[in-house]
């Protein structure tokens, strides 16, 4: 899916399970996991929430990838789980025990293409948190990032409530 592929909208806001979502996305990256010696660990009970699968699946790839890659412990830790829910919205974490954001680039992430490390420190194109940011946007959800260097970060983003199909 290309970067201006998410602004297209139509057809894309249905009940979506996270919980299969979330299983999809780890399949996805299944390798990287393996190679890194990861543990991911996710909450059980994952809401249904309205979205796109294909993009739902997307931000949780980026999101767990780059706790993954952005990660210098022996076995990388990344947690997925509900922070809570209200309004007809979920507040989910993603958190990570990687090197962790210093806060004068905790707004700069998240912008398309702007990197904080160089290529061969970290490979990738500074694209998947603006992806992230731009796929929550889309549902009228809400992004941000809790994070202190050497002390890993929790993104906890907000997604609207969706009811389980029968």
């Amino acid at each position: 899916m290309h970067f201006t592929e998410l602004d297209h909208v139509d057809g894309a806001r249905e009940p979506t399970d996270l919980d299969w979502v979330v299983r999809r996305s780890l399949e996805m990256l299944e390798g990287a996991i393996y190679d890194a010696r990861a543990v991911i660990d996710v909450a059980p009970g994952l809401p249904c929430v309205m979205g796109d699968a294909g993009r739902l699946a997307l931000l949780f790839q980026n999101l767990v990838s780059n706790g993954i890659k952005f990660n210098q412990s022996e076995r990388p830790v990344v947690e997925i789980g509900v922070a809570d829910e209200t309004d007809g919205f979920v507040r989910l974490f993603v958190r990570d025990n990687g090197i962790g954001i210093a806060k004068d680039y905790q707004t700069q992430i998240f912008e398309i293409f702007e990197r904080l490390h160089s290529r061969t420190e970290y490979p990738g194109t500074g694209a998947g948190l603006a992806i992230v940011r731009r796929i929550v946007e889309l549902y009228g959800g809400t992004l941000q990032v809790d994070s202190t260097p050497g002390q890993g970060a929790t993104f906890h983003l907000t997604l609207p409530l969706a009811e389980r199909p029968t």
